[in-house]
């Protein structure tokens, strides 16, 4: 990413350290406004800004309060959503008679409670189809990598929830039968072992 490049530069170059801080809050921001949660969450905690950014100029102050705003409020939103698929999952599970998908929340529904159960390729099929590329997954710039990676992202999940929910019925499962199961190689099933 340019802005990645940029900051980086300013960081290795910079050693007054009042225009790194502007870099670092501006990089920050941008992690921000770009779903890059963790990145952003990252950059602050090492950049060690919040311990002493009340000496700072003031426009430095409004810098990092527009970065921490931007990082507040995504994250809210984010929670908001979670509270809405658990009540549309609390919902679903009292309904008796279910229909086909037909809305986006539907689908999305749908998909978790099959990934729930571990069924990776069902809920694969509820996220990404014909009519949630029209809806949703075309208009994203480089569709095709998102899909791509959204099949990844759900296949994991999917292997996680799967050996979490089933671990007590079986005493051991070979790599090979997981591999089958999610379609990830074992080299990938190794590296979610060793995340955990």
């Amino acid at each position: 990413m340019l802005m990645e490049r940029l900051c980086k530069y300013i960081y290795a170059k910079d050693r007054t350290d009042q225009i790194r801080t502007r870099a670092i809050l501006c990089h920050n921001y941008h992690n921000a406004l770009h779903s890059c949660w963790y990145q952003a969450r990252d950059l602050m905690l090492m950049s060690h800004l919040q311990d002493n950014i009340q000496h700072a100029d003031p426009p430095v102050q409004i810098m990092y309060n527009c970065s921490m705003m931007a990082a507040h409020e995504n994250d809210a939103h984010r929670r908001v959503i979670s509270k809405q698929l658990l009540h549309q999952l609390q919902v679903g599970k009292q309904q008796s008679m279910l229909g086909p998908a037909e809305s986006m929340r539907e689908h999305v529904v749908a998909a978790s409670k099959a990934m729930k159960l571990g069924d990776w390729k069902t809920c694969h099929s509820f996220i990404i189809n014909e009519k949630m590329n029209g809806i949703l997954w075309d208009l994203f710039p480089e569709a095709d990598k998102v899909r791509k990676k959204l099949v990844r992202k759900i296949q994991e999940e999917s292997l996680k929830t799967y050996v979490f929910t089933y671990s007590s019925v079986y005493n051991s499962i070979s790599m090979e039968t997981l591999s089958d199961m999610f379609g990830s190689s074992h080299c990938a099933l190794h590296h979610q072992q060793d995340d955990h």
